[in-house]
């Protein structure tokens, strides 16, 4: 019996939790150096390779990245075989992505249920020529001159004789089309404008079921507004379809200019936040206030199907905060409209180890405010651990990695004049699930546990920390 064959047989069927254990002993196909690549690293061994996974449904951030980063790239892609064929006709028919020869495609092949994000990074690591890694995620665009910038950066924090992960500022924007900011200056006017947020800065809360009111009718209707601050959702329903009309909320801050747009839910919902731009603008004509901004949004947006026969269209009202975690600060006669944010699967402090608050005046790296979990974007030298593939789909995937690095006693650095930015896009599957299966975050939990509980095991007194870290994704 191979090792394979023994550790599966070890597995216990009936564990509700099976099919995330199996997972981890996946064996998937995989064509390495999809298209051509050659690339001769840097002399003077201060050379750094992104890396990022992705699947179909983000090809289009390709070229972008490409754009933004003129080194090495490692991208694993997590495909079918027909989807590869689909990836290789759109690769050729790029001008950008075939003028570039040291970007490596390696393409791991679909098997099973759950989207293998780990080891799909730890394919594109694997591969990875240079002696740094700029660990990414293919939604984010990295400052232009970032490359140049890291290797003078390692340089600089001695990264060949010392344990150091380089930070990068992350920031986020809402906006589809971004005038991307040319300087550290042009971005914190921007993040003042309320044009870009601290990621995640941007705080989900759900607000009480007793403030939407569901009526359905034969035609599309509108949102209504009434003074009272109450919402009323007017959906359509209609057979065999349903549309809905989304919109902001005037009754948050007076004189705000309505963004309405259709969703229709025969087919794949896409939300899109391009819609809210004029909004957006009108909002934070200078520095963003702490007040809240809202739309309603079902949970099912995304890339959940509607069944009009069989399902339930499920309406919650969600309001966007610019503010610090915590309640959403809204004037007491709002307040008792809205639930604490941990119960919404959103993490606020997962970037909260920059301390952006610092990075704004900073001119020199600093080191990092030191939290026990975090899931930051770092620089590392290529002898970094790597993931653990237990994770699958979404939640602790990248967590657990920077867990691992602070447990064997990297440095954590920020790198004050360097950032990031991740642009929308529409909720994956997994995280979909994560939001509607019960059984799947229960899985999580237990999974998470399980790490922590490895890593005391592994590390001692350095991991004993994890033990009580807490329950976020």
């Amino acid at each position: 019996m191979s090792s394979l064959q023994k550790q599966l047989s070890e597995l216990d069927e009936d564990d509700l939790c099976y099919e995330f254990r199996r997972e981890r002993f996946t064996v998937h196909r995989t064509h390495l150096y999809f298209l051509h690549y050659e690339y001769e690293p840097a002399a003077d061994n201060t050379d750094v390779t992104l890396v990022a996974q992705l699947s179909m449904d983000r090809l289009q951030m390709l070229e972008a990245i490409c754009k933004h980063w003129e080194g090495p790239i490692s991208l694993a892609l997590y495909l079918s075989d027909a989807e590869a064929q689909q990836f290789l006709r759109y690769a050729q028919g790029s001008e950008v992505l075939m003028s570039r020869h040291n970007v490596a495609y390696h393409i791991v092949y679909k098997e099973g249920q759950f989207y293998p994000v780990n080891l799909l990074r730890n394919v594109a690591m694997k591969h990875v020529g240079t002696p740094y890694m700029f660990l990414s995620d293919i939604d984010f665009l990295p400052m232009y001159g970032l490359y140049e910038y890291l290797r003078k950066s390692v340089i600089q924090l001695d990264l060949a004789n010392t344990k150091k992960a380089m930070i990068m500022p992350a920031f986020e924007t809402l906006r589809y089309r971004l005038s991307f900011p040319k300087s550290k200056a042009e971005l914190l006017s921007m993040l003042d404008m309320g044009t870009l947020f601290t990621f995640s800065g941007i705080t989900w809360v759900e607000a009480n079921p007793q403030f939407v009111a569901y009526k359905c009718y034969r035609a599309p209707q509108e949102f209504i507004y009434p003074s009272t601050g109450r919402v009323s959702l007017q959906v359509a329903a209609g057979h065999p379809c349903c549309s809905l009309t989304c919109g902001f909320l005037t009754s948050v801050l007076p004189g705000l200019p309505v963004a309405a747009f259709p969703v229709d839910p025969c087919s794949q919902f896409t939300f899109s936040y391009k819609d809210t731009t004029l909004a957006q603008e009108t909002l934070f004509p200078k520095r963003p206030p702490p007040q809240v901004l809202g739309w309603a949004l079902s949970l099912l947006l995304g890339q959940t199907q509607f069944r009009p026969q069989k399902d339930c269209l499920s309406i919650h009202l969600f309001f966007l905060s610019a503010s610090s975690p915590g309640r959403a600060q809204l004037p007491s006669s709002h307040s008792a409209a809205f639930l604490p944010v941990s119960q919404v699967p959103v993490w606020t402090k997962g970037h909260a180890p920059t301390n952006f608050a610092k990075w704004r005046t900073a001119t020199t790296p600093y080191r990092s405010s030191g939290r026990p979990i975090s899931r930051p974007y770092v620089v590392v030298r290529r002898d970094c651990p790597e993931y653990d593939r237990r994770f699958v789909g979404f939640g602790w995937n990248k967590v657990a990695h920077i867990m691992e690095l602070d447990a064997q006693e990297y440095e954590f650095t920020v790198l004050p004049n360097a950032y990031m930015i991740h642009m929308p896009h529409a909720p994956s599957f997994d995280i979909t699930k994560f939001r509607s299966n019960k059984q799947y975050r229960v899985c999580l939990k237990t999974l998470k546990e399980e790490f922590q509980q490895d890593m005391s095991r592994r590390y001692g007194f350095a991991a004993l920390k994890y033990l009580t870290a807490e329950n976020n994704s």
